[in-house]
């Protein structure tokens, strides 16, 4: 039995744009050698990567939103941390990435309706469903930010 294989490149929790250095390095080496072994390579981040972090608190988001492209982030969900941007201001962020796709499969917010619910990656013969859930623990969040699950 021949399996295609796929390869995943991931990252969570960046606070720092050093960081995605070393990350878009891990990509570009990994999309490469997928590429020489006729396989698929993506790159994730699984949330937190707008808020908490210094840069976000001075700029609104603007430098860690552009790093997401910069990076090779081809997927990305968000983090109990992006609420604290609240979602008026996190759904205008988001809408100015072009390569990276921010997957929201559970919060109805409308301020982020733009944002697709899923994605499908072929591999090989097989379609593999990408989706992005942000937790519906909603002791983490504060009253003024609470999703709409």
């Amino acid at each position: 039995v021949h399996l295609d294989p796929v390869r995943i490149v991931t990252i969570n929790d960046v606070y720092k744009l050093e960081h995605y250095s070393q990350f878009k390095t891990a990509v570009c080496q990994c999309k490469a050698m997928a590429a020489a072994q006729d396989a698929v390579c993506i790159s994730t981040l699984n949330g937190d990567f707008l808020s908490p972090c210094i840069i976000t608190s001075l700029d609104g988001g603007t430098a860690m939103t552009a790093a997401l492209e910069v990076a090779g982030v081809d997927y990305a969900c968000l983090g109990n941390h992006e609420i604290d941007l609240g979602f008026e201001g996190l759904g205008s962020k988001l809408k100015a990435l072009t390569k990276c796709k921010v997957l929201n499969t559970n919060v109805a917010n409308p301020e982020l309706a733009h944002l697709p619910r899923k994605d499908v990656i072929n591999v090989g013969h097989r379609s593999v469903l990408l989706g992005g859930f942000l937790t519906e623990d909603e002791s983490i969040y504060p009253p003024s930010t609470m999703p709409e699950f």
